[in-house]
């Protein structure tokens, strides 16, 4: 059973969207509409997932109480211009929210919520994230991981499991200017690698992890000392910049 702690601020809302969870035999549902009434919650069953309304009062605290304590959270939110900043901070999705007098859009979000859900707990750890092989040189690795969104939870499970001594890691997290920072500055903090922001000629070495930098593109290359990284700006592809698709090729090229 998936016990979900709903935190929404509007009590018409929370009822409405409990009430779709609950349809789902897989979905037990713990509903409170602020961070005072969440503790409370918790302190009776602690939630495998909780969905937290960025409205709701106590917000940014019970958001980062959940993080450190390494309980998933999604946040919803009719303000979809803070999305990138929810998910550098630690959110592992973010969907936005109606208004909560529109019961046909209520009905969707709530099933959307669901599938989010179940998706995660049951093939979470490949949601929104691909990995190139590894590539050498002289017995030097490379390891190259990209991510969309979902993703950044994903990466955050893997780092924590790896070793100080592995071979350099780089990332493209598809996420803007601004939050990539914030991103390396947490997983720098949860995990024995080195976690830092691509910077343009990096050279790359053991317990390394580079994150692309936001609106930069972030490629490999390799001389006769090891691999190296470049950091450039560029026109965005597909509305995206960095990408994973230009990280990959140039790793192909390495």
């Amino acid at each position: 059973m998936i016990d979900v702690l709903a935190v929404i601020g509007q009590r018409q809302m929370l009822a409405f969207v409990a009430q779709g969870l609950k349809q789902y035999n897989e979905i037990s549902v713990i509903q409170a509409t602020d961070r005072s009434e969440a503790v409370d919650a918790m302190k009776k069953r602690k939630p495998s997932i909780v969905v937290l309304d960025a409205h709701s009062d106590g917000f940014d605290e019970l958001f980062d109480e959940l993080c450190c304590a390494g309980i998933p959270v999604i946040v919803t939110s009719y303000l979809s211009r803070i999305r990138n900043m929810c998910l550098a901070k630690g959110a592992v999705s973010f969907h936005h929210q109606p208004p909560a007098e529109d019961t046909q859009q209520l009905v969707s979000f709530s099933h959307l919520l669901a599938e989010d859900i179940l998706r995660r707990f049951t093939d979470y750890n490949t949601s929104g994230l691909s990995a190139l092989p590894v590539y050498s040189l002289n017995g030097f690795s490379v390891i190259a991981i990209g991510a969309s969104t979902g993703g950044t939870t994903a990466i955050e499970e893997i780092l924590r499991e790896l070793p100080a001594d592995i071979p350099p890691l780089i990332i493209t997290q598809h996420m803007p200017d601004g939050f990539t920072g914030l991103f390396a500055k947490r997983l720098n903090g949860c995990t024995e690698l080195e976690v830092c922001e691509a910077e343009d000629g990096m050279r790359l070495d053991k317990g390394m992890c580079v994150i692309a930098r936001g609106g930069r593109y972030m490629e490999l290359f390799r001389d006769k000392q090891g691999f190296y990284i470049r950091s450039r700006k560029g026109e965005k592809n597909g509305g995206l910049c960095p990408t994973v698709d230009v990280m990959f090729e140039s790793a192909a090229c390495a």
